[in-house]
């Protein structure tokens, strides 16, 4: 998550863009409520490719579509998680 924010602030884009951290694989009952809550956003879910990244975005895309809200769920390539393949050059192009 920091290294997402690193790139969005290097990029010039805090204003549209931030990075949010969801406790992990297992997100609390609290953050499943804030994204319900919140549906004014747009959300871009950056999942890991394991098993328990694909959960993760099952679980928190749940949540924000519960809450209507639209989301997307976009995994880096080369089997690589979201940090290692920002670090090395990758950036989701529909941001």
């Amino acid at each position: 998550m920091l290294i997402t924010a690193q790139k969005i602030h290097q990029l010039g884009r805090e204003a549209d863009t931030v990075a949010v951290y969801t406790n992990g694989a297992s997100p609390s009952a609290k953050m499943h409520q804030w994204l319900r809550e919140h549906p004014q956003y747009e959300y871009l879910l950056l999942r890991d490719p394991d098993k328990a990244g694909v959960e993760w975005a099952q679980s928190v895309s749940a949540s924000i579509r519960h809450g209507g809200a639209k989301v997307r769920t976009l995994r880096p390539p080369d089997e690589l998680d979201p940090d290692e393949a920002i670090l090395s050059g990758w950036w989701p192009s529909i941001l």
